[in-house]
C-alpha cells in the first residue's frame, strides 16, 4: 500500500493506523487521535479489499457486505457526526488523489453500510434488526424525563397501596421524594439496575460487618493503623510529656491488644483524644501516624454509632432492606409491563440478550471489526457487551482513548475498563505528541499533572485510583513557545475570612479585567470552569465592561419563560375547572408581563388566545395545544431544551391531569437546563463553559476559573444509595432519626475518593485546551494563600509551584477596594459546596435576554400536526373545522358513519340520482357513478395531452363532453400553455400541501391563468363551497409560481354543461388561504349549516360547543 496514504502520520501515529487489532491507544491531549482513527479506518478498508480481490471474489459485491461488518463507536452523537464528516472528507481526498483507483468510489457509494454512532445507537440497530427475539422491537424509547415521571408515578402508587401496612412502610411513605429520586437514579443506570436485579445481601450479620471491614480498608484514610506496628511510639511519659505525646502514646498502646473489628473500633475512639496536634519533626512515620488516628477520630464521630446500632439491630435492617428490595422489583415489574426503554435499558437488555449461547453466536457472525473512541468513559455493561460480541477475541478491538481525560463517571464511565483492557491486548500503545499546545503549555501539563494526579484527597498521600502519566512531547513552534500567566492578587483585610462567594468575586474582577486589558490583541479566550456556579460573577464583570461574549448558563426551570407560562396556563386551567371567574384575568396579568421582559409585542386579541388555548385541549391534548399558543402569541424556540422535553414528558405520562402536571412543575423549579447565552459585540471571542463541555476543543488562550471554590461536594442527601444495602434507616420507630447504614457509607466514601480522581483529570482537561496562553488567578488573605476547600484545583497548582516557577509569568495585581462586604447569608457555604451549577441571586436571565426565544412576525408559523396535506383533504375545514379534525387528526373515515352511502359490508350504494345520470346517457348500468367520472376525466386528460387522441375514439356518452371542453378550449390563443393532471406540491405557512388540478390554462402573454374543475353529476349548491377552495389553493400556489395580478377559477359540470367561476386578485387569494389555514387548529368551531350533510353523527357534540362559523 502506498505511503502516500499516510504521510502525515509520526511514527507512534503509523504503528496505530498500521495494526491489525488487539490494540488500545492511550493517546494524549493534541496527539491526533481522529486522524489515527480515520486513518486507520482507510488502512482497514484497503486491507478488505486486498483480501477480496486476492480470494477473486468481485470486489462490487464482496465489499459492501465487508463494510457492514465494522464497526466505529464514540461517545455522543455529536461526536459521530464529526466523525462521518472527517471519514467522508478523507475518501472525496482519495477518490481525487487516485482517480484511477475504483476502491474510494465504491466505498463512498456503500458508505452509509459502515456504522459509526453511539453504543446506544448500536444497541438499537441489534434491537431492531431481529436478532434479539428475547427483546422487544416496538418498545417507546423515552427520555430522562419521562423515565423520572413514570418512576414517580409506579413508586407513589406502591406508597398508596401499602400506606398503614407497618412502620417501615409509614416511614417511607414520608420519605417518597428521596425514594423517588434515588431508584430514578438506579433505573437511569444499566450497571445499577443489573446490580440490583443480581446482588443479594449477606443475611449473616458477622459475614455483612466482615465484608464491611474489608472494604474498609481500600477507602479509609486510616487503614494502615491495624496494618504496621508502632511500637516504637510507645513513650516514656512523665508529667512535662506534651499532650501530642501522650495522646499517641495511649492510642499506640491499645491498637498493639486490639483487632482490626467493631469491638477494636469502640475501644481505640475510647483511648484516643479528639485532634492531636501534630508536633514539628521530621519523623514521617509519626506525622502518617497522627493523621490517621485523627482521620479515624472523625470517622468515628460520623460512622460508629452507625455501626453499633448495625451490629445491634441487624434483623431490623434487613427488614428495610427486604422493603426497598420488594420497592424495586415492583418497580421493575411495572416498568417492564410499560413497554418502555431508556437508552441504557437497551444496553441491559442486549447484554441480558447475549447470555443465550445461540443469540450470542447469531451476532457474533454478523460482525469483524469493532474501533472505539474514547474508550475511558466505556462502563463495566458497555464493555462486557463488547467483549460478548467480538467472543473474547481482542483481534477484533482497536480502543482509543486517554486515561487523564476520564471524565464521565457520574454516566457510568470507568476507568478501570482502560486499565482491564490493557492488559488483555496484545498492542497497549501510546501517543505522546502533543501538536495542539506550544511548548510552555506542554511542559507546565507534564509537570503539574505528573505530580498531583497520583496525589490523595486534599492532595496529600496516594490517590487510590492512581493512573500512568505519560509526559507529552512538545513540537516545535515558530510562532513562540506559549504564556503561563498567574494574576496574584492579596484581598484587603477585613474583620472575617472572606466567604467562597466573595472569593469568586474577586476573581472573576481579576479575570475580566485582564480580558478587557487584552480585549483587543486578536486572540479568542475560552474561560473553563469545573461547574458554572461561580460564572454569574463574572458574567456581570463583563457586562459592566461591555465585552462581547457567550457562555453556557444553567437556568433554573423557574426562571424559563417557557415554563413559566405553561405553569400560568395550567394555573388558568384549575382556576377555569373550579369556575372562578379570575382564570382569564390571571392569564392576562401573567403573560403580558413576560412578554414585555422578553421585547416581544404581546397581540391584541390574548384573551381570545387564551380562550383558544382552553378549547383545543380536549381535541388536541395539552402538550400541542400549548404549542399552538406559543404560535399565536408568536413566540418560538431557536432550539430544543431541556425544559420542552420536561413538558412533553410530563403530559405524556400524565396526560390530562392538570394538577398532578401543575405540582410535578412546581417540585421541580429548582431544576436546570443548559443555554447558550451571547451578549454584544464579538461574542465570540470570549466563551465561558463547563470543563466537560470544552472535551475535544482548543481555544487560544484559556482562563481558569472558580478554582479556589470548586473542591466541595455536595452534602448527602440521599435517602438510599446506588447499591442494595446502602441506605437510612432506623430501628426506632419513636424518634425520627435515621441512621446510615454501613454499606452507604462506604459507597459515600468510595464516591468522595472516585470525584476528587475525576476532578483532578478534568483540571487536566481544562488546562490542555490552551494553545498559546493559559491564564488563573491565585489569591492570598492576609499573605497566605487563600482557598475554600483542600480538594480545590488552586491547593493542586500550588504544590507545583516549585517545580513550575520558570515557566510561569507572575503580575501582582490590585483592586481599589476599600472595605469588604462579606454577606452573613454566605456562612451556609461552610457546609455545602459552593461550586454548584445555580445562577444565584442575580435577576432571571430573562430580565435581560429571551433565552433562545424568537418572536414570529408578521408571517406565525403553524405546529405541524400532520406531515403533509392533499389539498381534497385540507379543503374539507372549509366545510366544517370539526369535521377536518375528525378526518384528519383522528384519522376516522365518514363513510363508515354514513348508512346512506355504504351497505354493512361497506360497498358503495347507487343513489337514485347516480342512476338518473347513468340513464340518461345510457352507459353500462354496472359502472357507478364514481367509476364513469374517473373514466371521462382519463378522456378528458388524453384529449388535451395526445395530439394523436380522435373524440370519436371515446365512449358514447363521453363524446358529448368532450366536444364541450374541446370548444371552450378552442377559444383561447395557440401560445396557451395546457397543464392537465399534473402533480403538484406547495407551502402554505411552512406545510407541505399536494394535489393534482384537472387543467390548468396558463397564458403568460397577457398574464391569465383558469384553473378548471371537472365534475359530473347535477349541480349541488351545498357542496360547492368545498369544490371552489380546492380550485382556491390551486389558485394560490399557481399564483405564487407565475406572479400573475389575478386569476380565474372555474368548476364545470361536466353533464349539465354549466360552469360556476370566480375571478380574485392575487392578494384576495393569499387573504382567504389564510382565513381557511387558521380554522384548522380549531376544532372547537363547527358549522352548524353543514350538519345535516355531515356523516358523522353524534361523534360531534353540537349540543355542547356548537358555533356557526358564518355567523
Amino acid at each position: 500500500m502506498s505511503e502516500t496514504f499516510f504521510k502525515g502520520a509520526n511514527d507512534e501515529q503509523l504503528v496505530a493506523i498500521k495494526s491489525h487489532g488487539s490494540v488500545i491507544l492511550n493517546a494524549g491531549a493534541g496527539s491526533g487521535k481522529t486522524y489515527v482513527i480515520v486513518s486507520h479506518l482507510i488502512f482497514k478498508i484497503q486491507e478488505m479489499a486486498k483480501s477480496i480481490i486476492e480470494s477473486k471474489q468481485d470486489l462490487k459485491m464482496a465489499l459492501p457486505e465487508k463494510l457492514e461488518r465494522m464497526v466505529i463507536m464514540t461517545f455522543t452523537k455529536k461526536a459521530a457526526g464529526e466523525l462521518v464528516l472527517r471519514v467522508h472528507k478523507r475518501i472525496d481526498g482519495l477518490i481525487e488523489e487516485f482517480p484511477e483507483d475504483p476502491l474510494w468510489k465504491l466505498v463512498k457509494d456503500h458508505f452509509h453500510r459502515l456504522y459509526i454512532g453511539t453504543i446506544h445507537g448500536f444497541c438499537y440497530r441489534l434491537i431492531k434488526s431481529g436478532l434479539l427475539p428475547q427483546v422487544s422491537t416496538d418498545a417507546e424509547i423515552i427520555d430522562q424525563f419521562t423515565l423520572e415521571s413514570k418512576i414517580q408515578k409506579l413508586i407513589e402508587n406502591y406508597l398508596d397501596q401499602t400506606e398503614g401496612k407497618d412502620t417501615i412502610h409509614a416511614i417511607l411513605n414520608r420519605s417518597s421524594e428521596g425514594i423517588i429520586s434515588s431508584m430514578g437514579k438506579v433505573f437511569s443506570d444499566p450497571d445499577l439496575k443489573n446490580t440490583w436485579k443480581s446482588l443479594a445481601i449477606q443475611n449473616n450479620r458477622d459475614h455483612a460487618i466482615g465484608k464491611y471491614f474489608t472494604d474498609l480498608k481500600e477507602i479509609a484514610p486510616f487503614y494502615e493503623l491495624w496494618d504496621s506496628s508502632y511500637s516504637e511510639y510507645e513513650f516514656e511519659i512523665d508529667g512535662k510529656s506534651p499532650k501530642w505525646k501522650v495522646a499517641v502514646n495511649k492510642a499506640v498502646a491499645c491498637l498493639q491488644r486490639s483487632t482490626y473489628s467493631l469491638a477494636g473500633f469502640s475501644e481505640l475512639n475510647a483511648n484516643i483524644e479528639k485532634n492531636i496536634s501534630k508536633p514539628k519533626v521530621e519523623d514521617e512515620k509519626l506525622l502518617a501516624l497522627i493523621e490517621a488516628l485523627n482521620n479515624f477520630k472523625k470517622y468515628a464521630k460520623d460512622q460508629l454509632e452507625n455501626l453499633e446500632i448495625f451490629y445491634q439491630h441487624f434483623d431490623k435492617f434487613l427488614e428495610w432492606n427486604n422493603v426497598l428490595q420488594e420497592i424495586y422489583h415492583n418497580l421493575e415489574d411495572h416498568y417492564k409491563e410499560a413497554k418502555v426503554m431508556t437508552f441504557g435499558d437497551m444496553e441491559l437488555a442486549v447484554s441480558d440478550a447475549l447470555m443465550d449461547k445461540d443469540v450470542l453466536k447469531s451476532v457474533q457472525s454478523k460482525f469483524d471489526y469493532f474501533v472505539v473512541d474514547e474508550f475511558q468513559d466505556t462502563s463495566w455493561l458497555q464493555y462486557l457487551l463488547l467483549r460478548n460480541v467480538i467472543g473474547e477475541d481482542f483481534n477484533k478491538l482497536f480502543c482509543v482513548g486517554d486515561m487523564k481525560q476520564a471524565i464521565y463517571g457520574f454516566r457510568g464511565g470507568e476507568i478501570g475498563v482502560f486499565k482491564d483492557c490493557s492488559v488483555k491486548v496484545s498492542s497497549p500503545l501510546n501517543m505522546k505528541a502533543n501538536y495542539r499546545s506550544r511548548p510552555n503549555i506542554v511542559e507546565f501539563n507534564n509537570l503539574v499533572f505528573e505530580q498531583i494526579l497520583p496525589m490523595g484527597i486534599e492532595y496529600d498521600g496516594r490517590d487510590r485510583h492512581v493512573i500512568e502519566v505519560v509526559p507529552q512531547i512538545a513540537q516545535e513552534s515558530q510562532d513562540g513557545n506559549g504564556e503561563l500567566i498567574r494574576l496574584k492578587l492579596d484581598i484587603p483585610e477585613a474583620d472575617k475570612k472572606p466567604s467562597p462567594k466573595l472569593i469568586n468575586a474577586f476573581e472573576a474582577k481579576e479575570l475580566a479585567q485582564y480580558l478587557d486589558d487584552h480585549r483587543n490583541d486578536g486572540l479568542a479566550s475560552c474561560i473553563l470552569y469545573r461547574k458554572l456556579g461561580p460564572s454569574h460573577l463574572l458574567i456581570a464583570e463583563l457586562m459592566e465592561r461591555g465585552l462581547g461574549f457567550k457562555c453556557q448558563v444553567k437556568i433554573p426551570f423557574g426562571q424559563d419563560p417557557i415554563i413559566i407560562i405553561f405553569h400560568s396556563l395550567l394555573e388558568a386551567i384549575l382556576l377555569f375547572e373550579n369556575e372562578h371567574k379570575s382564570s382569564l384575568a390571571y392569564l392576562n396579568f401573567i403573560i403580558p408581563n413576560i412578554l414585555n421582559l422578553l421585547k416581544i409585542q404581546m397581540p391584541a386579541n390574548l384573551e381570545e388566545y387564551s380562550k383558544r388555548f382552553l378549547s383545543r385541549i380536549p381535541y388536541y391534548g395539552l402538550r400541542t395545544s400549548y404549542e399552538l399558543f406559543l404560535a399565536d402569541i408568536n413566540v418560538g424556540l431557536l432550539d430544543n431544551r431541556d425544559s420542552i422535553n420536561f413538558i412533553n414528558s410530563l403530559c405524556h405520562e400524565h396526560s390530562l391531569n392538570y394538577e398532578l402536571i401543575w405540582s410535578q412543575i412546581k417540585s421541580r423549579m429548582d431544576r436546570n437546563f443548559s443555554f447558550e447565552f451571547r451578549y454584544g459585540e464579538n461574542s465570540d471571542n470570549i466563551v465561558i463553559m463547563t470543563a466537560h463541555a470544552s472535551k475535544g476543543l482548543q481555544f487560544p488562550r484559556v482562563l481558569i476559573g472558580g478554582i479556589h471554590t470548586n473542591g466541595g461536594d455536595k452534602a448527602d442527601r440521599e435517602f438510599i444509595g446506588k447499591l442494595p444495602g446502602t441506605l437510612k434507616w432506623t430501628p426506632f420507630y419513636n424518634k425520627k432519626k435515621l441512621y446510615t447504614s454501613p454499606l452507604k457509607w462506604s459507597e459515600d466514601q468510595a464516591e468522595k475518593l472516585k470525584n476528587f480522581s475525576e476532578s483532578k483529570r478534568l483540571f487536566y482537561v481544562a488546562c490542555t485546551r490552551a494553545v498559546s496562553t493559559l491564564v488563573w488567578v491565585d489569591l492570598e488573605y492576609k499573605s497566605e494563600p487563600l482557598s475554600h476547600s483542600q480538594n480545590s484545583w488552586i491547593v493542586g497548582l500550588r504544590k507545583t509551584y516549585p517545580n513550575i516557577r520558570d515557566l510561569v509569568t507572575t503580575i501582582d495585581c490590585s483592586l481599589p477596594v476599600s472595605k469588604i462586604e462579606n454577606d452573613e447569608e454566605e456562612e451556609s457555604f461552610d457546609n455545602v459546596s459552593s461550586d454548584n451549577d445555580e445562577v444565584g441571586d442575580a435577576l432571571p436571565l430573562f430580565h435581560l435576554d429571551r433565552c433562545g426565544l424568537v418572536e414570529y412576525s408578521p408571517r406565525r408559523p403553524e405546529i405541524k400536526i400532520l406531515s403533509e396535506l392533499s389539498v381534497t383533504r385540507l379543503s374539507t375545514v372549509s366545510q366544517c373545522p370539526r369535521k377536518f379534525y375528525l378526518q384528519n387528526i383522528c384519522k376516522l373515515d365518514a363513510n363508515f358513519f354514513d348508512p346512506k352511502k355504504f351497505d354493512e359490508n361497506y360497498i358503495y350504494k347507487e343513489t337514485a340520482e347516480d342512476l338518473q345520470i347513468v340513464d340518461e346517457f345510457k352507459v353500462n348500468i354496472n359502472e357507478t357513478a364514481m367509476e364513469r367520472g374517473s373514466r371521462l376525466h382519463a378522456e378528458l386528460s388524453k384529449m388535451v395531452t395526445d395530439q394523436d387522441f380522435e373524440i370519436d375514439q371515446a365512449t358514447q356518452d363521453s363524446q358529448p363532453i368532450l366536444n364541450w371542453i374541446k370548444s371552450l378550449i378552442d377559444h383561447f390563443s395557440e401560445e396557451i400553455q395546457l397543464h392537465s393532471e399534473i402533480a403538484v406540491k406547495f407551502d402554505i405557512n411552512g406545510f407541505m400541501i399536494s394535489g393534482t388540478a384537472d387543467l390548468v390554462l396558463v397564458d403568460e402573454t397577457n398574464q391569465k391563468i383558469e384553473i378548471w374543475d371537472f365534475k359530473t353529476g347535477k349541480r349541488k349548491k351545498d357542496s360547492e363551497e368545498n369544490y371552489l377552495t380546492q380550485v382556491l389553493l390551486y389558485g394560490f400556489h399557481y399564483l405564487q409560481k407565475f406572479q400573475f395580478p389575478e386569476i380565474t377559477m372555474k368548476l364545470l359540470y361536466l353533464d349539465e354543461k354549466k360552469i360556476v367561476e370566480q375571478t380574485m386578485s392575487k392578494q384576495q387569494v393569499v387573504d382567504q388561504v389564510n382565513q381557511l389555514w387558521s380554522l384548522v387548529d380549531q376544532p372547537h368551531q363547527i358549522n352548524i349549516k353543514h350538519c345535516s350533510q355531515c356523516s358523522f353523527g353524534n361523534l360531534c357534540r353540537t349540543d355542547t360547543h356548537s358555533v356557526d362559523r358564518h355567523t
